[in-house]
């Protein structure tokens, strides 16, 4: 009977989205007690009636917005876990929903199936507060303060489960931030490492150079070009495996009074084409094969004249199927899509 199962709701203004999700997660129907709605209000009177066990939520709707009902929600019931699922990729702003909200798990869209399934199995398993029924709720002894710390924080819940390590440099090459796989990277002294004055480097002055060149084509300090994505492959010291590093920039309005680039680092072993799956990236944005291809020419670093030429089409062509790339990942701009797919969880 569905009384026995726990409760879980999902909230997406997007009917398409919760669909999608009635069946992706069809098979689960035996173990839990879904629900569906497409608006933060209704979540809210239906969370009233009767208290979920998991809320998963867009962060981005219209009316009750996904952070105000998780806001809503852990007054009403802090045994309750929620989940976000959101397509912003700011940094700033990820941590500002960590900060001011108890959040379970933080997920960038589109999140896979197998993720999102093991998200709400460890939130129905959280041992935080007990749960005693939809009425009573009292919480152990281990609780986490209300507002923690903006860089552990987003350490903890989102940038150490990419399996990329992540460092975030400002324009004089200094790292500002590393997430844990960079920081294990930068702690063996192969492809990188921190100078006495704070400044990245690689293995070889030709590499640190390289690597430089990257980080001021996707820097914007000082210029008023378009930022551009950048690649560089690092050669390891002494017979280490290389790296490939993918500059990105930052969003303007992150620190208006700073310039960062993101640096997404990746193991290169005897393929570089592994660091990327087009039928994955096609996959999960539901791109065509050629759209794919694109893709990953360009989170490659290639301008999109090249990336053309070795597909075999024309610049129009190309600009054609970028538009459509575009506004099927909801991105304004080439950055964006990048980031977009270099955040996504890989192999």
């Amino acid at each position: 009977m569905d009384g026995n199962k726990p409760r879980v709701l999902f909230v997406d203004d997007d009917r398409n989205v919760l669909d999608g999700l009635r069946r992706a997660l069809h098979g689960k129907c035996a173990q839990w007690a879904m629900s569906f709605t497409d608006s933060g209000e209704t979540a809210l009177q239906m969370h009233r009636r009767q208290p979920f066990r998991v809320v998963i939520t867009d962060m981005l709707m219209p009316g009750l917005g996904g952070l105000e009902l998780v806001q809503r929600i852990n007054e009403l019931s802090p045994a309750t876990r929620c989940i976000v699922l959101t397509g912003m990729t700011d940094l700033q702003a990820a941590g500002k929903l960590i900060n001011t909200t108890d959040v379970f798990r933080f997920y960038t869209k589109p999140c896979p199936r197998e993720d999102l399934i093991s998200g709400i199995s460890r939130a129905l398993e959280d041992g935080r507060y007990e749960w005693e029924g939809p009425e009573r709720r009292r919480s152990k002894s281990v609780v986490r303060p209300a507002t923690v710390d903006f860089e552990s924080a987003l350490e903890r819940e989102v940038l150490d489960h990419l399996s990329r390590g992540i460092v975030v440099v400002d324009a004089d090459a200094k790292p500002v931030y590393m997430n844990q796989p960079a920081t294990a990277l930068l702690a063996q002294r192969g492809c990188l490492s921190i100078d006495s004055q704070g400044i990245l480097r690689a293995a070889t002055r030709p590499d640190t150079l390289g690597l430089h060149k990257s980080l001021k084509r996707a820097l914007i300090a000082g210029s008023k070009r378009e930022p551009e994505v950048a690649a560089v492959t690092l050669a390891g010291s002494r017979g280490g495996s290389p790296v490939m590093v993918i500059a990105v920039p930052t969003c303007t309005d992150v620190d208006p009074e700073h310039h960062y680039a993101i640096l997404f680092i990746s193991s290169v072993q005897s393929d570089p084409s592994l660091l990327l799956s087009p039928d994955l990236i096609a996959s999960m944005f539901g791109l065509t094969p050629t759209e794919a291809r694109l893709v990953e020419k360009l989170v490659m670093g290639q301008r999109l004249e090249t990336a053309a030429d070795e597909l075999g089409v024309t610049i129009a062509s190309a600009r054609t199927y970028l538009k459509r790339v575009q506004k099927k990942t909801g991105t304004s701009r080439q950055v964006d899509l990048v980031r977009l797919v270099l955040e996504m969880p890989m192999p």
